[in-house]
């Protein structure tokens, strides 16, 4: 009987903590947000690699570390950057941006964007194709880009 009143006892307090752990707010993590915008690839013919843009809101309370993007329609996403240096424009490779708490970054032509290459099969104008946003905390973020003419920025 004093083994089920202990039982009884150990289960209660398990209840009360696991009742105070709903009741916590939840972390910071958990409640920082990225708003994702004006998601769109602009279409090139042929195996020509694709650029996609965006604009990226940072409604949470923490930067949010960009690290890099998955998409099953292309072999492989990379963040790149177009660059003038020496009156010779580039692209570079970043491994990750930041986007700071309140701030926007944009992904637009002539600057950041997503390099999707080696595409997996044909991409036409008028399709959405769903793209995986991967951040340094581990988290991920699908987001819909619409393809576009070459010639819309």
């Amino acid at each position: 009987m004093r083994n089920l009143a202990v039982t009884f006892r150990f289960l209660a307090l398990l209840a009360a903590i696991a009742a105070v752990s709903c009741a916590v707010p939840r972390t910071a993590a958990a409640q920082d947000t990225l708003e994702v915008s004006k998601a769109r690839i602009r279409w090139l013919p042929g195996e020509l690699p694709l650029a996609g843009y965006m604009e990226l809101h940072n409604t949470g309370a923490r930067r949010r570390v960009l690290t890099g993007a998955a998409c099953d329609w292309f072999g492989k996403v990379m963040i790149h950057e177009s660059v003038t240096e020496d009156g010779q424009s580039h692209m570079l490779m970043r491994e990750q941006v930041v986007i700071a708490p309140g701030a926007t970054l944009s992904f637009a032509p002539g600057g950041l964007h997503l390099m999707l290459m080696a595409r997996q099969k044909p991409v036409q104008v008028g399709e959405r194709i769903p793209v995986t946003l991967q951040f340094a905390d581990g988290s991920e973020q699908t987001v819909t880009f619409a393809v576009q003419g070459a010639t819309t920025s």
